[in-house]
């Protein structure tokens, strides 16, 4: 007999809003218990939510807060119930917050709508306290579409469509985005208590974040310059794991996508900084496999963006995809020991500035800002393993495209057979249960213990 991931409720309800605007579903959630289904109505024509109500987190706020555990947000289905998230929540908030400590909330059937305009922070749903690292568990947002993110000339910069933040872990699943410009989906942990939970690849509970059967489609974009290219699909920070397996990524004749699969190396200029929080790490793991990616029209191998795969610290591995473009495969950017360090007191990312403040003591006892810093940093590239993706049709390609990259950066800290490894599968690493257990309705398995970086 099967175990269910959660426990039924005999007393589950259907709490039906009275419409689709925002007061209406803060009341619905208002009236919910623990198990209900707060259902949205149909509301094709669209209805645009520019309110806010504020969080348990000083300065955050959402059109919608979602503050109980094991709720269900169920909208009509997509191109039914249609919400124009125009309340600009910066990166705390945005159209709906899944507050901190959460858990088992799911948000399914909407269709959200960012307008194509250029406020940067008309994000759909932001998860977790931005600025205390808690986040939220066993959510699941499934079954969307979001849809016109970021402005037309979006270089993958800011835009955020989903952002999270803390410890948390959760299944985003089964979405459609389109014409979503910025930085699609923008994961953030809790900084280096994630560096002490296992095991750093294959796990869950460990804070990983599962990104699986979804579709990222550009359709329409100008770019810098006018090269079309928009958009990054994911990006990470501050001791985030994620998985990104199971997708599709495709352009257009119009549009091709900057990059694909990136995370952050050991400091970035963010809004914790400015919120006191100084702790900042790179992501911990990355694990991409099982996806097809074109960078522009699906399987075109002329067309052109940047990097379907870019790495700048942490560890993982990238295996059985498919890749279509004239482009790089897999970049690794030393990031973690440039001089001088890419501090949160920068101010142009192109000529980093020293930062005292900013960063802490990295495994040689160094204080960051007090001078150049070399060598095997806490947060480098370390431990990757990448084989059998196909490029055009070629893993010989595939592989002749990985490459660290040697513009302005320093790149002795970054060896083949050292810190990455080609057609190498990784020791003892098995992935997690595909479809997610979120997914299915079952009960997640152990994870294993072992896999740890030295």
């Amino acid at each position: 007999m099967c175990c269910s991931l959660y426990a039924f409720d005999a007393n589950a309800a259907t709490i039906n809003a009275a419409s689709c605007s925002s007061s209406d579903v803060r009341t619905a959630i208002s009236a919910a218990s623990s198990g209900d289904t707060v259902l949205v109505p149909a509301c094709p024509a669209g209805v645009s939510w520019t309110d806010s109500v504020a969080t348990d987190v000083a300065n955050q706020s959402g059109s919608v807060v979602i503050n109980k555990s094991n709720i269900t947000l169920k909208g009509a289905g997509i191109g039914q119930t249609v919400i124009n998230t125009r309340f600009s929540g910066g990166r705390s908030g945005g159209g709906i917050v899944i507050q901190r400590n959460m858990a088992n909330v799911r948000i399914t059937g909407f269709t959200f709508d960012g307008g194509n305009s250029n406020p940067s922070w008309w994000q759909a749903i932001s998860i977790g306290g931005w600025n205390t690292r808690q986040g939220a568990t066993d959510f699941r947002i499934d079954h969307n579409r979001f849809q016109n993110y970021g402005a037309m000339n979006n270089a993958g910069m800011g835009e955020y469509v989903i952002e999270s933040w803390g410890y948390g872990y959760g299944v985003i699943d089964h979405n459609d985005f389109v014409d979503t410009r910025g930085e699609v989906l923008y994961l953030n942990g809790d900084g280096s208590p994630a560096y002490s939970r296992t095991p750093l690849v294959g796990g869950y509970t460990n804070g990983t974040i599962f990104i699986e059967d979804n579709t990222f489609t550009m359709l329409n974009c100008t770019g810098l310059g006018g090269n079309n290219e928009c958009g990054n699909v994911i990006d990470g920070n501050e001791g985030i794991r994620y998985v990104f397996r199971h997708n599709t990524v495709v352009g257009s004749a119009n549009a091709r996508w900057n990059q694909g699969v990136d995370s952050h190396g050991f400091c970035t200029c963010d809004a914790l900084c400015a919120g006191g929080i100084f702790d900042i790490r790179s992501f911990v793991s990355i694990e991409a496999y099982e996806n097809t990616i074109s960078i522009g029209r699906s399987g075109n191998t002329t067309d052109s963006g940047w990097m379907p795969f870019a790495i700048r610290g942490g560890t993982g591995v990238i295996f059985n995809n498919t890749v279509y473009g004239a482009t790089g495969s897999v970049k690794f950017t030393n990031e973690r020991s440039q001089t001088p360090a890419y501090g949160c007191n920068t101010s142009n990312w192109a000529t980093p500035a020293y930062s005292n403040t900013s960063h802490v003591q990295n495994g040689a006892g160094i204080v960051e800002g007090a001078g150049p810093v070399y060598g095997n940093c806490r947060d480098q590239v370390q431990g990757w393993y990448v084989w059998n993706n196909k490029k055009n049709g070629s893993v010989a390609t595939f592989d002749a495209d990985v490459y660290v990259e040697n513009s302005g950066w320093p790149v002795q800290d970054i060896v083949l057979n050292t810190n990455y490894f080609l057609e190498q599968q990784k020791p003892g690493y098995t992935p997690y249960p595909y479809p997610h257990p979120l997914v299915t309705g079952t009960s997640p398995p152990s994870a294993p213990k072992n896999l740890r970086i030295q």
